[in-house]
């Protein structure tokens, strides 16, 4: 068996600190279904250590952020995430794109909630 086969990871969902609502989950379930199938595939290549290489970017003067891509025809979604440990994975931001780049606007909720989440000690 390959070191790559072994690989498992833990995805986890933001929650807001305060009401613990999986806001991030909420708006992965608020896309269109094949843009959640798309992601959930992609998703469950990176628990597993297969994710493809144009699949995962290092988001530049984040802190740490990562993005998930994929595009289903015309359309590009995005999860945005964290590793928060070196098996758990948190996605702070979960999107439909109609641009290359992450609005200013999205990059800064999503260093905003993972900052919440590593100040909440979680």
């Amino acid at each position: 068996m390959t070191e790559r086969a072994r690989i498992h990871r833990q995805w986890r969902w933001w929650s807001a600190p305060k009401t613990g609502r999986r806001i991030a989950r909420e708006e992965f379930e608020a896309l269109p279904l094949h843009g959640r199938a798309a992601l959930a595939e992609a998703i469950h290549r990176w628990t597993k250590g297969q994710a493809l290489p144009h699949e995962v970017k290092a988001l530049a003067d984040s802190g740490g952020l990562f993005e998930l891509r994929v595009q289903v025809g015309h359309d590009p979604f995005r999860a945005v995430f964290f590793k928060d440990t070196t098996v758990h994975s948190v996605c702070v931001l979960a999107v439909y794109m109609n641009q290359q780049k992450l609005p200013k606007a999205d990059k800064d909720l999503a260093i905003r909630r993972m900052r919440q989440w590593k100040g909440a000690g979680r």
